[in-house]
């Protein structure tokens, strides 16, 4: 029988359609070295406790509680670290042009931030004063059937903890953007959010307020 095997997450349109947030090379050493070699090790890690096969990464990460100590941090961070990438590559987009939010996503930004115009000024400023070497995530946190939409910064390979549902990440670790956009961090943050496929995140939020 074949062994259950985690692979990396990447954007749905691989490496070759990634600018301006990152050129082709930046972007194939981050999936296939940098993500490759975690999934890597969290395969070996968990090749012996079949409870875990089966898995998404971001719920191994969350129940690493449940194995031995010595190899605890080891699987929380290698399965942590793979949950963070597969959101930041979730929505990106290979369609050229910006890309904006409209409809549902546009409603729930202004909901929660005062308008899109209002949410892009926050998340680049969060970026640019967060330090290198962690994530800035777009989370719900639903309650009452409302999904209210906050932003969450973690370190290193963390996920947003309870009550927080990771939506989106932008990755803040200095592989990502420092071939591209050297220490501007407001630029790379900007850039991502006109990659994103907006309708499907809207969509998204939407299922979650219905309680999807």
């Amino acid at each position: 029988m074949e062994r259950y095997r985690i692979t990396a997450p990447q954007p749905s349109f691989g490496c070759q359609a990634c600018l301006p947030l990152a050129d082709r090379q930046t972007m194939e050493v981050h999936i296939h070295v940098i993500v490759g070699r975690l999934c890597a090790d969290l395969n070996v890690l968990i090749d012996g406790f079949p409870m875990m096969h089966g898995m998404e990464a971001e719920e191994i990460c969350r129940r690493a509680f449940q194995l031995p100590r010595l190899i605890r941090e080891d699987v929380r961070f290698s399965a942590g670290g793979i949950a963070c990438h597969t959101y930041y590559f979730r929505y990106l987009t290979a369609d050229e042009g910006e890309h904006l939010p409209e409809g549902r996503a546009a409603e729930a930004l202004k909901c929660s931030f005062g308008s899109p115009d209002s949410f892009f000024y926050i998340f680049r400023e969060e970026a640019k004063r967060m330090q290198t070497g962690g994530f800035l995530w777009l989370c719900t946190e639903s309650r009452s059937h409302v999904s209210r939409l906050r932003l969450i910064t973690t370190r290193g390979y963390d996920l947003p903890p309870a009550p927080y549902l990771p939506l989106l990440a932008l990755d803040l670790w200095e592989h990502a953007y420092i071939g591209r956009f050297g220490e501007d961090r407001r630029a790379y943050a900007d850039a991502f959010l006109r990659r994103l496929d907006w309708d499907a995140v809207g969509s998204t939020i939407a299922a979650r307020a219905c309680g999807g």
